[in-house]
């Protein structure tokens, strides 16, 4: 696997001033804003103020750049622009599909071993509201998530929510072949794509997913504020909005439908030019290529250092990299790290440090962290 030259990446690196004088390794939990985003931001707020704000000249820009980040998200999903709703993170389009079916007393959603927090809250309170039962399907260690699969669904399971990428081990889940069991099934599929969009080439049509939420702020390198909800033409027929507003008299169909109100249209600005840097690097696939080669490295490297474990025992198909460090906890050691200027993040279950490399990682970050890490051991 062919690295991209180091003059290029040191090129791209200095767009994110947030890298100066850090390795930096934790996309996962949120990744730096680059400057090009910064300035889009800044420039749409002027933009505003020259139109008018409020006026008909500055609604109908507003209008046409959304337009303009939903066909930009889209293309990074393999869809069309009708199927993306703008929201403000993951959770957000979790929340969406979870409150908008129509549950009844008695129905089953099921949920991962490996969700996380955040997804186990609202399934709580739909629980508490509709009555509905709540089961676990231990995919995280599983040898055959789809049989594993098959075997948590029941009649009464009327939605499965998942994650396309493990949070907490980075294991990417088989979600096409998932996918098409709930629907012979006739059970929605929700997928909580927070450590994926970003960093995986999608086809989300072709993997036949119902929902798929991400946020902007992660891998996208986005504004905090920003994220969006794939919604496939089945989905929208399964749900209706809970919270609604003006937006849906504006729509022009589609996802749109499931927007609410007024929003903060300059950090959706910041996410369309973010995205445009990315694409400026390298196509999706080449990103991804250099991605894994990057984390794969650290992966084999840290096996090397005696009294550390990775956690997945299979090379990382994405960028999160959790080990552990013998005798040591997780939470000290990052605040250790993070004093050295080496940002990583620790885990409670399983207990462990997470590595989050992007395609922009430096082989001298991964270098100051195995030479930290040395130290601790």
């Amino acid at each position: 696997m062919t690295a991209a030259p180091a003059s290029l990446l040191a090129t791209h690196r200095q767009q994110f001033p947030a890298l100066k004088g850090k390795s930096y390794l934790n996309f996962g939990g949120q990744g730096p804003l680059a400057q090009p985003a910064r300035a889009a931001i800044a420039t749409a707020f002027d933009s505003c103020d020259r139109l008018g704000p409020f006026s008909k000249a500055a609604f109908s820009w507003v209008l046409s750049e959304q337009d303009a980040l939903r066909q930009a998200l889209a293309t990074l999903l393999s869809a069309t622009s009708d199927r993306i709703t703008l929201t403000e993170s993951t959770i957000a389009g979790m929340n969406i599909p979870l409150w908008g079916l129509d549950w009844r007393a008695g129905d089953r959603l099921l949920l991962s071993d490996a969700e996380h927090y955040g997804v186990w809250e609202i399934a709580r309170e739909l629980q508490a509201r509709f009555g509905i039962e709540i089961d676990t399907c231990p995919l995280s260690n599983s040898q055959d998530c789809v049989q594993t699969l098959a075997d948590y669904l029941q009649p009464a399971t009327r939605m499965v929510c998942i994650s396309h990428v493990l949070w907490n081990s980075g294991t990417v889940l088989p979600l096409a072949e998932l996918t098409q069991l709930c629907q012979e099934r006739n059970v929605l599929v929700h997928v909580d794509a927070a450590q994926s969009a970003g960093v995986l080439p999608l086809n989300l049509p072709e993997l036949g997913v119902d929902y798929y939420a991400f946020t902007g702020h992660k891998w996208l390198c986005g504004p905090a504020g920003t994220g969006a909800l794939y919604v496939s033409e089945r989905g929208q027929a399964a749900i209706r909005p809970t919270f609604t507003g003006w937006c849906k008299t504006y729509a022009k169909g589609g996802a749109e439908c499931f927007e609410v109100s007024t929003a903060a249209y300059p950090l959706r600005l910041g996410l369309k030019a973010a995205i445009e840097l990315h694409d400026r690097f390298g196509t999706v696939q080449e990103r991804y290529r250099q991605q894994i080669r990057t984390s794969q490295r650290l992966w084999s490297e840290l096996q090397e250092i005696a009294g550390v474990d990775v956690c997945n025992p299979q090379q990382p198909q994405t960028g999160l990299v959790p080990f552990t460090v013998a005798e040591r906890d997780p939470q000290e050691l990052e605040t250790l790290l993070e004093e050295r200027g080496i940002y990583v993040r620790s885990m409670a279950d399983p207990q462990s440090l997470r590595a989050s490399v992007h395609y922009f990682t430096s082989d001298d970050d991964i270098d100051r962290l195995l030479s930290a890490i040395r130290t601790f051991v």
